[in-house]
């Protein structure tokens, strides 16, 4: 095993060590592996709650792990799995060490209320924590490109919100109601804001150009679409200035 493999792999268990601790609540430890297993699984995703504690139930059948002091009562069903309070609980110790990083609903209309309650895209820290924590070699993503594409989607966007921060930006995304959706939104202080599809293969360039323009269109006709400008990176670019191929594309 390669040196940057272990010590990630000491990374993940001192922050597995670290979340059970930390309160001095004494939180089951294999809750919080199997919390962390299931956002890696999830990179780059809209997961809800509801599908994270899914994934804890399914993810191991021994009940003793399934249930916790922070339910009220000891009221939870323990074949139901972790209620909605423990794992919010526990995405909180992760948000608090760091570890988690959500990256906001975006829409046009600075009032509009998918910036209030729309569910947020969830990021672990770093891409190489999900690897991790998904026993994942380079092997194996070689042979797994789906995998591989929402690893690299998480990588832009990380970089994306790092580049954005420094001039007082922020990173989004989006996604409306009728199926149209966007990997990522950089939003400037001024208003002004740029849309990003990101893509692993030279092969979905096309496609990604054309959601670009399609969605551009539907923001300009309902009027709120005047700041805006489109871009997207494509492998392996992480981010639309920053590339290692000659090429970049703007429809």
């Amino acid at each position: 095993m390669k040196a940057s493999q272990l010590a990630n792999r000491s990374y993940v268990n001192a922050i597995i060590n670290d979340a059970s601790t930390l309160d001095g609540m004494n939180c089951n430890r294999n809750k919080i592996e199997m919390l962390l297993k299931s956002l890696a699984r999830n990179e780059s995703t809209l997961v809800s709650i509801s599908g994270i504690a899914s994934d804890m139930k399914e993810n191991n059948d021994d009940d003793e792990y399934l249930t916790d002091g922070l339910d009220s009562g000891g009221s939870q069903d323990r074949k139901e799995g972790p209620s909605q309070k423990v794992i919010r609980y526990y995405l909180d110790i992760f948000d608090r060490l760091f570890m988690v990083s959500n990256q906001p609903a975006f829409d046009p209309n600075p009032r509009s209320r998918m910036r209030v309650g729309k569910a947020p895209k969830r990021h672990l820290a770093d891409p190489s924590i999900a690897v991790t924590a998904m026993g994942l070699t380079r092997e194996k993503l070689i042979k797994d490109l789906n995998t591989l594409g929402f690893l690299f989607e998480s990588m832009c966007e990380r970089d994306l919100d790092i580049y954005a921060s420094a001039s007082y930006g922020r990173l989004y995304h989006y996604r409306d109601g009728r199926g149209n959706e966007l990997d990522a939104v950089v939003e400037m202080p001024d208003g002004r804001w740029g849309a990003f599809e990101i893509r692993l293969g030279t092969n979905q360039i096309d496609e990604a150009a054309k959601n670009l323009v399609k969605i551009d269109r539907i923001f300009r006709s309902e009027g709120s679409g005047r700041n805006s400008s489109v871009s997207y990176a494509e492998w392996p670019q992480r981010h639309t200035s920053v590339r290692r191929t000659e090429y970049t594309w703007s429809r």
